[in-house]
C-alpha cells in the first residue's frame, strides 16, 4: 500500500507538471497569434516602409512623383490618398495603389495637406505632410555644401539670390549653400501684372 501511495504521489506530480508547460505552450502560442495579428498583412512590421519625398512641397497646378522606397512592402496592397484632395490628389486618385513602386500628385490649390499611406486593409503607416505653393521647397534650410533644386507655378525667365555670399542660385533654379546666413531667392516669372514668387533660405553648418 506504501509503495501504490508513493506510486500515485509521482503520477499526480508529473502530471502536474505535464499541465503546467501545456498552459505555458499554450500562452506562448496565443502571444505568438496575437503579434502576428497585429503585423501588417504583407508581413514588414509598422514603421518598416518609407515613401519619398516626406514631407513635399508641390508647385501649384504642378505634379510631383512619390516613391516607395522600402522593401518588402508590396505596391500592389500600399495605398495613397490625400486628407484634403482640393489642395493635392493623387494623378490616379484616392485610395490607389503604387504601380511599379511609384505615384503621381497633383497640386490642385495653395494649401497644406497630408498624404496618407494605407493597405488595402485600412491599416495606416504613415502621413506625409504635403504643401502646395508658387515656388517650392518653401523656406528650406541647407547645409553649407548642399544643394537644392527650386520650383516655380510659372515659366521663370531667371532666378536670383538676394544675397549670394550665403547662397547661389542657377538660371534654372538649383539653389547652392555657401556660407552660414539668410538670403532670398526669387523666380521671375512671364506674368506682367504679378509680382515675383521668392522663398527664403537658411544655411547651416
Amino acid at each position: 500500500m506504501k509503495k501504490f501511495a508513493n506510486l500515485n504521489k509521482r503520477v499526480k506530480i508529473i502530471l502536474g507538471a505535464v499541465i503546467v508547460i501545456v498552459i505555458a505552450v499554450a500562452g506562448v502560442i496565443a502571444l505568438a497569434a496575437n503579434d502576428v495579428i497585429d503585423l501588417p498583412l504583407f508581413g514588414t512590421v509598422n514603421g518598416a516602409m518609407n515613401v519619398t519625398p516626406n514631407p513635399a512641397c508641390i508647385a501649384y497646378q504642378k505634379s510631383l512623383t512619390f516613391t516607395l522606397v522600402s522593401t518588402p512592402i508590396d505596391p500592389n496592397i500600399t495605398l495613397l490618398s490625400s486628407d484634403n484632395p482640393a489642395i493635392a490628389v493623387p494623378n490616379l486618385g484616392q485610395g490607389r495603389y503604387f504601380p511599379n513602386g511609384t505615384s503621381v500628385v497633383n497640386g490642385v490649390a495653395r494649401g497644406a495637406t497630408q498624404l496618407r499611406v494605407t493597405n488595402d486593409n485600412g491599416k495606416s503607416y504613415l502621413t506625409i505632410p504635403v504643401t502646395v505653393a508658387y515656388m517650392c521647397p518653401v523656406n528650406p534650410t541647407l547645409h553649407i555644401g548642399q544643394t537644392l533644386q527650386m520650383t516655380s507655378t510659372y515659366m521663370t525667365n531667371g532666378w536670383f539670390s538676394d544675397v549670394g555670399f550665403y547662397a547661389t542660385v542657377s538660371q534654372t533654379g538649383l539653389v547652392t549653400a555657401k556660407q552660414v546666413g539668410t538670403t532670398t531667392i526669387y523666380s521671375n516669372y512671364y506674368c506682367p501684372v504679378c509680382d515675383p514668387t521668392y522663398t527664403t533660405v537658411t544655411v547651416v553648418r
